[in-house]
């Protein structure tokens, strides 16, 4: 699973910042194998972001079935820093801000299902 925080409003310091104490929480998760820092990534085309500083974390986890935990965990960070975070698995994508809480949940429910259906 790949994790990006975008940010249009951070210097590379300050996405750098983000990147740490998310990669810090989500290795305290139980679901959690590993979470490598990678180098900043160019936004992908055509993103609101194509300003934006990304940065990315390789995130491992030990079964599919903690990966609600994990978004769950993500999500909870996303709001409380009032970050976007992407989130990529296989080239499907999700983006965890923006929304009320009810609104991502229904976004990550209905995102889930679609990697349900697909394996």
């Amino acid at each position: 699973m790949l994790l990006s925080v975008v940010d249009t409003g951070l210097d590379p310091a300050e996405v750098e910042d983000a990147l740490i104490h998310l990669r810090r929480e989500l290795l305290d998760h139980s679901g959690v194998a590993d979470a490598r820092t990678l180098s900043q990534v160019p936004p992908p085309a055509g993103s609101k972001a194509a300003d934006g500083l990304i940065a990315a974390l390789s995130v491992t986890v030990l079964h599919p079935s903690v990966l609600v935990a994990v978004l769950e965990a993500v999500r909870g960070w996303a709001v409380r820093r009032g970050r976007t975070v992407r989130v990529e698995i296989d080239g499907d994508v999700l983006d965890l801000a923006g929304v009320t809480s009810a609104q991502q949940q229904q976004v990550i429910d209905a995102w889930l299902r679609r990697r349900e259906a697909g394996e």
